[in-house]
């Protein structure tokens, strides 16, 4: 793995390099070896952009846990949607896209959750770029009342109702909006319940020790 390392830290600005080297090394011992190399594969295309080196940082910071969680898919996913944010005139969106998903890697349990929260976020980059980064930075709010597919209801509502009032559509991704508010708590009290009771059964089933089974005639 020395040798990807040093092909990243060749990328990198003099002045980042350290950086760099301690959290890729972090980040490395909380991934299981069958990712590193996919891992740190993800750092290098994105030095390899240009992009501010606080990007990079971010991504290393951030995406162990998401990875960990997530595994090889999602790892292939989440640089897909980075490199393609990257190439947006606001690049600095995918410093809170690994943001975003630390947070949502929080809330979600599943892999497939969290695929399906970066298809919003591709749905939503495409569609309605000026509400993306309001979106990502609302991500806690926003998946503490949704699931992921009432986000994507909620997101998609918000494209489609200000497709000419681009004022209006910022206005909705930044929760500043009335409309935008109501929808959400109203699709807050449908869809989330059940999405709460299954996250808390999940983690209160992770933390419960099994119980031995017992052989005799009366197990």
């Amino acid at each position: 793995m020395s040798t990807e390392l040093d092909r990243l830290l060749a990328q990198v600005p003099a002045p980042a390099r350290e950086p760099v080297r301690a959290l890729a090394e972090e980040g490395l011992s909380q991934l299981p070896q069958d990712l590193h190399a996919a891992w740190i594969d993800g750092a290098f295309q994105l030095a390899a952009r240009g992009l501010n080196a606080s990007v990079l940082l971010a991504y290393l910071r951030l995406t162990p846990p998401v990875i960990r969680q997530g595994g090889a898919v999602l790892q292939a996913h989440v640089l897909a949607t980075a490199l393609s944010i990257a190439l947006r005139p606001d690049a600095a969106t995918t410093e809170t896209l690994f943001t975003a998903l630390a947070t949502a890697t929080r809330r979600l349990i599943t892999t497939e959750a969290l695929l399906g929260f970066l298809e919003v976020v591709d749905e939503v980059a495409a569609l309605a770029p000026r509400g993306l980064n309001a979106m990502l930075e609302r991500t806690a709010p926003l998946l503490d009342q949704l699931s992921v597919d009432g986000l994507r209801r909620w997101a998609m509502l918000g494209v489609q109702s200000h497709v000419t009032d681009l004022g209006a559509q910022d206005r909705w991704f930044k929760l500043e909006s009335h409309d935008a508010r109501a929808v959400l708590g109203s699709a807050g009290e449908g869809v989330l319940y059940t999405d709460v009771e299954r996250r808390q059964w999940y983690l209160q089933k992770r933390s419960t020790p099994a119980v031995p089974t017992q052989n005799g005639p009366d197990a």
